[in-house]
This record gives C-alpha cells, sequence and structure tokens, in this order.
C-alpha cells in the first residue's frame, strides 16, 4: 500500500512538473482614442492598466497603444483591433533537471497591424503566435510586423529572427529578414518570400516628360525604325547630303 501511494505522489509529481503561472500583461503608452473590452462593454484604454487573457483592444484613427506582455513589447498601430487569446509562462520545478522552462503567447488579429518585439532567453522556450481569419505567425525570439486586412489578407514581415507563416491549408513557410509572407484571402498557396523585394527592383527607366514620338516608340521594335522598303543595303549605301565643320590645325 505505501510502495503504492509512493507511485502516485510520484507521478503526480512527474505530470506537474510544469507549473503555468500568469503573466503580467500592462498598458506601456495610449495615444489617440483606444478602447479595451474585457466583459460586455468598450472602455477607456488608459497607461498602466492591467489587462486579462481574453482582452480585446481597438484603435481609432490617429491612435495607437504599446502593451507589454510578460517580456515582450507589441506596438497596436491606427485602425487595428486585437485580442490577447492567452499568455502562459510554464516554470519547471527543481526536482526536474531535463526539462526547461517556456512561455506561449497567442494574439488574435481580426484587422489593421502591429509590430511585435519578441524577448528572447536561450534558457527559456518562447512561443510567440499571431493569428488571422488566414494564416499565422509563430516565431520564437525575434522582431515582427503582422498585418490583417478583408482584401489584402495576412502579411507578416521579419525584422529580426526566424518566423513561420502557415495558412489555414496548412502549407508553411519559415521567414528571415527581408522575407515577406503574404497570405491572400481565396487563395491555397501564399505569395512567394521574395516577391515584395522582386516588386520593388522594378522600376520604369522612362522620364514623365517624354513627346509623343517617344511615347509611340516604346511599342515599336528594332526592325520598325528602318523603313522596310529598302534592304539593309539600299539602306546603308544611300547618300544624304550634310553639312560638316571641320577645324583644322596648322
Amino acid at each position: 500500500m505505501k510502495d503504492m501511494m509512493a507511485l502516485l505522489i510520484m507521478a503526480g509529481f512527474i505530470f506537474v512538473s510544469y507549473l503555468p503561472l500568469s503573466a503580467e500583461i500592462k498598458v506601456l503608452s495610449v495615444k489617440g482614442s483606444v478602447a479595451y473590452k474585457s466583459a460586455q462593454k468598450w472602455e477607456p484604454l488608459k497607461v498602466m492598466m492591467r489587462l486579462n487573457p481574453g482582452t480585446k483592444v481597438s484603435t481609432g484613427v490617429a491612435s495607437s497603444a504599446v502593451i507589454q506582455i510578460d517580456k515582450h513589447t507589441i506596438t497596436i498601430d491606427p485602425m487595428t483591433m486585437i485580442k490577447i487569446y492567452e499568455h502562459k509562462e510554464m516554470v519547471k520545478r527543481a526536482a526536474d533537471k531535463e526539462a526547461g522552462s517556456g512561455t506561449m503567447t497567442k494574439l488574435g488579429l481580426k484587422r489593421g497591424s502591429i509590430s511585435a518585439k519578441i524577448f528572447r532567453d536561450k534558457r527559456v522556450k518562447t512561443e510567440f503566435q499571431v493569428a488571422s481569419p488566414v494564416a499565422t505567425s509563430s516565431v520564437r525570439g525575434t522582431w515582427e510586423k503582422n498585418s490583417y486586412g478583408p482584401s489584402k489578407g495576412h502579411v507578416v514581415i521579419v525584422k529580426e529572427g526566424l518566423v513561420q507563416g502557415e495558412n489555414k491549408n496548412g502549407s508553411s513557410k519559415y521567414l528571415q529578414p527581408g522575407m515577406v509572407f503574404h497570405q491572400q484571402p481565396g487563395n491555397s498557396d501564399p505569395e512567394p518570400l521574395l516577391a515584395d523585394i522582386r516588386e520593388k527592383g522594378i522600376t520604369s527607366v522612362f522620364v514623365k516628360d517624354t513627346t509623343t514620338d517617344e511615347k509611340n516608340s516604346r511599342g515599336l521594335s528594332s526592325e520598325e525604325f528602318v523603313d522596310n522598303s529598302e534592304s539593309p543595303d539600299e539602306f546603308l549605301d544611300s547618300k544624304i547630303n550634310s553639312n560638316v565643320s571641320l577645324f583644322i590645325i596648322w
């Protein structure tokens, strides 16, 4: 009987070797018209407020807010609505030598854009997710910008670190700084990661102040600049009278 009790205690001890703790969610700054909703009513968001998981935050025109979740900093841009789904801090017990500590943060992005700077500690497994109706970005210690709109879809811009973008169909891509994850609504796959760089690298070499003849010549091929009624030999052998000025030094 004593042996059975010892086994049960040991099993329970192993099962709770990770202790979930609720980290602090604090408002660092508010600019303009910003509201939060934790129950059924929207109320003005104020600096130094403490928020709970499940809270929604909405910014108005020319308005923004910065909140801190544990050691992560999230900047909420104008015309944006997010929901703080959860933040869990998993701390190992002293007797558990193999498992490490970790944090899990989940945000929902209904519209607009946010910038997230994620605190990184090599000793702590950090998972940070931003989910929209069409895709989810997952990061582990990085700096990224997420934006979502019904027409443009979910766009993730990586500033530091490594990010995984995944759409609702399970198609995922890993992004490094300089890459952009773009999942448009209705598409089965995200856009190429370097599409944004490619579009910025292509530009028009024609200036605006061009004549009508110059504009029309853009659509001509090289052969159309020569009168096709003449052969190349006739064109080269043709004689043209012109005035030439000579400067002779004795």
